[in-house]
């Protein structure tokens, strides 16, 4: 019987005690017996196996907050998810409430028990199902499906621990960061479900307040060797290291389970390791140290298509950088796949109201392995990659086994790189044009500049050199034919001007023909004759009066390009009636025709206007044709429906 909820353990007499009012079962410390709470009275299940050697995060007894809520760890489950030992933590909050908290991939997930009354069937839901979850808003996508077995327990627990039980779940994605899991468990009950949120790694905050034996922990990383050659192997982040590789002898070895096993030989890498593992410094305001490199072929073990990953450690979680034909690309931020919508045929993605074109799919697998990883990683590991870009962001979705994952990168210049963390030598050089790099032309800079100072060009030209038009060197009344056209005008009527001088050219010439008339139209057929040459240019001006009163029209023409010399001009008029009348009654017109000169070079000044004006129309070109570098290397057949 419970004695505020103090007791003995009904296998071995050792005292166990209830602390969190939510427990309904413990595990002994002294016997490892799974006991269980019914009414006032106690039962075990069975006896479970000691825990697998870990560091753990948290402890039984201890207390925290996270996201300004404040708990205190009532026990321990540990798991096997086919990756080796996984520790999940009952945690009570200070309003009474409980739930679960886990750390993987840098992040902290924390969850808590819904009450539903139907959830999807674990069968209907492969990685990347939708669904929609009760009582919680927006669309969830399901990331992850596997099976689980119970490896041991510690502490006390919400539900009985069942030794040797096993079970399915689903494990799903939402909004905001949102986060859910689903326990199939067996099958003999119905499924729970956990909803909570994820949280960068330093927001949790944890005061040691466990008393009594700690926890198995990983045997001292100082003292770790390698199995096969006995050098020592230094492990940065021993909580969370799964796989880690010796330096010495080239073994990839498995550290899930506190001791090194080796697992397999590493091959070299066919490319560069431009990054030493250990570098460290500070990189766009995080500090990080390089932990793993990995090089990735194309799975038809074509060593043409490879690229390369480091594994960067931050106090906020983990990042990665890409390395491809000298271009990095820097992954900060792990995106909730509730968050991104790929349209199918899948050629486009998008995320934060910015919609991402595919720019490659292909299916690669691990070529070598080197330094430590918090994830189950060897050779020949198969993902399926596919990269959507937006300059300057690229969206990488990685699918492997039942899951996938969603990721946002962007372009990392290497000097930036190699200055943030200290590099010696210098950076590889770039082949080709990376989907994201910046684009080095702005055109945009160059053609206002350009139009600033044509604009300014076509201001002085209008007010310094266009207006400055010279005195007339040709003024005179034109005598006119006695009867209209048709009738052809006597060559006797061609009229000559006197001679004038044109000091300076090229220049332009400015002629104008006015008339007095009512209902008629005059023309003259004009010439301007270089009296030095002989050279003669014709032209030809029209004026008309529509209104039957008499009135005065005015019309105007201009020779360009007129060299200095002295000239003379020769007018033969014509004219016409607009509506039919008797000759009788039609007035003869009466036209004046001027001219003079004026420095209107508007050749030369449309040319400057084009010749400021064409490095900004180059820049454009240059522009134009480094975005579609961008895309030379596409591949979007891959997957392709």
């Amino acid at each position: 019987m419970l004695s505020n909820r103090q007791a003995n353990c009904p296998h071995c007499g050792g005292p166990i005690e209830f602390k969190l009012g939510s427990a309904v079962a413990l595990v002994c410390d002294f016997c490892r017996a799974s006991v269980v709470r019914v009414d006032q009275a106690l039962h075990t299940l069975g006896q479970l196996a000691q825990l697998v050697p870990t560091t753990p995060f948290l402890s039984v007894g201890d207390e925290g907050q996270i996201a300004g809520q404040r708990f205190r760890v009532g026990g321990r489950l540990q798991l096997d998810h086919g990756q080796g030992p996984w520790d999940e933590w009952y945690v009570e909050y200070e309003d009474g409430h409980w739930g679960w908290l886990a750390l993987a991939q840098g992040l902290v997930y924390a969850t808590e028990p819904q009450t539903v009354s139907h959830l999807p069937s674990w069968e209907d839901c492969p990685a990347g199902t939708e669904v929609e979850l009760e009582g919680q808003a927006g669309t969830f996508v399901v990331t992850q499906r596997g099976g689980s077995a119970l490896l041991s327990a510690q502490g006390e627990l919400p539900f009985p621990a069942v030794p040797l039980s096993s079970g399915r779940y689903l494990d799903a994605e939402g909004p905001d960061q949102g986060f859910a899991t689903i326990d199939y468990g067996d099958g003999s009950e119905p499924p729970q479900l956990y909803v909570g949120k994820r949280h960068p790694a330093n927001a949790l905050t944890c005061e040691r307040m466990g008393v009594g034996p700690r926890p198995t922990e990983k045997v001292a990383t100082e003292r770790l060797r390698c199995p096969q050659c006995g050098a020592p192997v230094p492990v940065t982040q021993p909580d969370a290291t799964h796989r880690i590789s010796c330096e010495s002898c080239d073994s990839l070895l498995d550290h899930s389970e506190g001791a090194l096993h080796y697992l397999a030989q590493i091959q070299k890498p066919a490319g560069n390791q431009w990054i030493p593992l250990g570098s460290s410094g500070n990189l766009r305001g995080e500090d990080v140290v390089v932990l793993g490199f990995v090089e990735r072929w194309e799975a038809s073990d074509d060593p043409e298509f490879e690229y390369r990953e480091y594994l960067l450690y931050t106090p906020a979680g983990y990042r990665y950088l890409v390395e491809d034909e000298g271009h990095f690309t820097y992954y900060t931020e792990r995106l909730s796949a509730a968050d991104v919508r790929c349209r199918e045929p899948g050629i486009f993605a998008s995320y934060d109201k910015k919609t991402y074109v595919r720019y490659g799919q292909a299916m690669t697998k691990v070529h070598t392995v080197r330094g430590e990883f918090f994830y189950q990683i060897a050779q020949g590991d198969l993902v399926i990659s596919t990269d959507f870009v937006k300059y300057p962001y690229m969206l990488s979705r990685e699918e492997s086994n039942d899951e996938f994952v969603w990721s946002r990168g962007t372009y990392m210049p290497s000097d930036e790189l190699w200055k943030a963390l200290s590099l010696p030598d210098q950076p590889p050089k770039a082949r080709g044009t990376s989907p994201i790099a910046p684009n080095p032309h702005r055109p945009g800079r160059l053609l206002l500049l350009g139009l600033l100072f044509t604009l300014l060009l076509g201001l002085l030209h209008t007010g310094l050199v266009a207006s400055k038009t010279g005195p007339a060197v040709v003024d005179m009344s034109l005598r006119m034919p006695e009867r209209p056209y048709p009738t052809q005008p006597a060559p006797e009527l061609t009229q000559t001007s006197s001679g004038f001088e044109i000091a300076s050219g090229p220049t332009t010439m400015e002629v104008t023909l006015h008339i007095e008339t009512a209902n008629a139209w005059v023309g003259i057929n004009g010439a301007l004759v270089n009296e030095t040459t002989g050279d003669v240019r014709m032209f030809y001006l029209e004026a008309e009066q529509t209104s039957s009163i008499a009135g005065y029209s005015t019309a105007k023409g201009y020779l360009g390009s007129v060299m200095a010399g002295r000239y003379s001009m020769r007018f033969l008029p014509t004219w016409a009636n607009i509506t039919p009348l008797s000759s009788k009654y039609a007035a003869v017109p009466r036209a004046t025709v001027s001219a003079k000169p004026g420095p209107r070079r508007l050749g030369l000044a449309i040319l400057l206007s084009l010749l400021l004006l064409l490095p900004g129309f180059l820049e454009v070109i240059r522009y134009l044709r480094f975005s579609q570098k961008r895309y030379s290397g596409a591949n979007v057949g891959f997957g392709d429906d």
